[in-house]
């Protein structure tokens, strides 16, 4: 799941898989204290991250995972490499959705690199 999300989602910029993988009701805990619902809010979310960085690519660096959850550490680039940050996000998955999420990534990184431009 874990795979498909970063795959179809980020890297193919896919917005019809995210109701696809995500439950209606998802909650999803972002860097910041940012909370959101559902697959809408998720979308408004991803849309204001690929207005600010619109080429972003996530490559999955390692993963684990069992019936229930999926932890995923990744590296994201932006604007011909000159952008890197890495995270970890951690799914919980019941019936082939995810139902829960929380991001934690390197975002001073990206604040001081987004600075510098």
């Amino acid at each position: 799941m874990a795979h498909l999300w970063f795959n179809e989602v980020w890297n193919q910029k896919n917005l019809d898989m995210i109701p696809e993988l995500m439950s209606a009701d998802a909650q999803g805990h972002l860097e910041g204290g940012q909370e959101i619902v559902g697959p809408d809010q998720f979308i408004e979310f991803q849309k204001s991250i690929l207005g600010a960085l619109p080429d972003i690519r996530i490559e999955i660096l390692n993963s684990l995972s069992n019936d229930e959850y999926s932890c995923v550490m990744w590296k994201s680039s932006a604007k011909n490499d000159s952008i890197t940050f890495k995270g970890t996000t951690w799914f919980k998955v019941h019936d082939g959705k995810i139902v829960e999420g929380w991001d934690c990534w390197n975002h001073g990184a990206l604040m001081t690199t987004l600075a510098s431009l």
